[in-house]
């Protein structure tokens, strides 16, 4: 089933993880529903801080039909907030790189701040110091005719 949603809709994690739409970003299957939780539960939070916002209420309204998994999350009423996650982003050139995400956030406030760490025994600290030696430059040799 596709769904008319708005290029902000498209843009926000919620939309994308409960439409289905690609994403970069997978979950360990043991952290997937504390992903899950979490997303629905800072979306619960947002609604009762910004009650009026037509498209906060439009968003919510949308995943409710497009997702079985969001609506029966949404309807647990449980409030809480992201705190840690581990997550496995697919760079497109080092391929899977995991990291611990662990999301710091100012009570009374929107501010967040994600920070992504190297988890114990996976090479994600050897892709980091590759990232880092490589920065913006182009992987790619030029071809040579």
């Amino acid at each position: 089933m596709t769904h008319p949603a708005s290029a902000a809709a498209e843009r926000s994690i919620a939309w994308r993880h409960f439409a289905g739409l690609p994403s970069r970003v997978t979950h360990e299957p043991a952290q997937l529903a504390p992903f899950e939780t979490a997303v629905v539960s800072d979306l619960r939070s947002s609604t009762v801080r910004y009650p009026g916002d037509p498209r906060l209420r439009r968003l919510v309204t949308d995943l409710r039909e497009v997702s079985g998994r969001f609506g029966e999350l949404w309807q647990s009423q449980f409030v809480g907030f992201h705190s840690s996650d581990r997550k496995t982003v697919h760079h497109p050139r080092l391929g899977p790189v995991t990291v611990n995400c662990d999301t710091l956030t100012v009570p009374g406030s929107d501010l967040r701040i994600a920070v992504y760490l190297a988890p114990p025994g996976f090479r994600t600290a050897q892709q980091f110091e590759m990232l880092a030696a490589i920065g913006s430059q182009d992987m790619c040799t030029a071809e040579t005719g």
